[in-house]
């Protein structure tokens, strides 16, 4: 299996390929890294979060499936233009439409872990998001 990775601000973010949400969090990040995230008013952060998160899964869920028989490579959702497109369609006044995924399916998570034989470890889950995107959008406040 070969890692997918995209750059936020000085970072290296590596994250397992297609099928599963590591697209999805890069998508996410490469859209955030085009704004002064800091500098928003917390609505704003966390309207602009949920913005480029819902971008990010419209895409994965439209595009993403088994690698062996995709026709798409994952590195165009990646790439700056398509960033750009997103970052375009996005308002900070007003929620985009709601989509077919934006109602739960199912409540189920799948969580990965991996180690490699020098203890270096690394896992990826939709429960694990959640957790980190509370601490890092809403602080204190713990709104998520």
């Amino acid at each position: 299996m070969q890692p997918i990775s995209a750059q936020y601000h000085d970072h290296d973010v590596v994250e397992c390929p297609p099928n599963g949400q590591g697209l999805a969090a890069l998508m996410t990040l490469r859209t955030l890294a085009g704004y002064d995230v800091g500098s928003l008013a917390q609505a704003d952060r966390i309207h602009l979060l949920a913005e480029a998160t819902k971008a990010a899964y419209r895409a994965r869920d439209a595009f993403s499936c088994d690698p062996a028989t995709s026709k798409v490579d994952p590195a165009a959702f990646l790439a700056d233009d398509y960033i750009g497109r997103i970052r375009s369609k996005i308002d900070m006044g007003r929620a985009s439409a709601p989509a077919t995924w934006d109602d739960i399916e199912h409540r189920d998570t799948v969580y990965v872990t991996v180690v490699d034989r020098d203890l270096n470890a690394g896992g990826s889950g939709g429960t694990a998001l959640l957790c980190l995107r509370r601490r890092v959008v809403a602080g204190d406040d713990d709104i998520a």
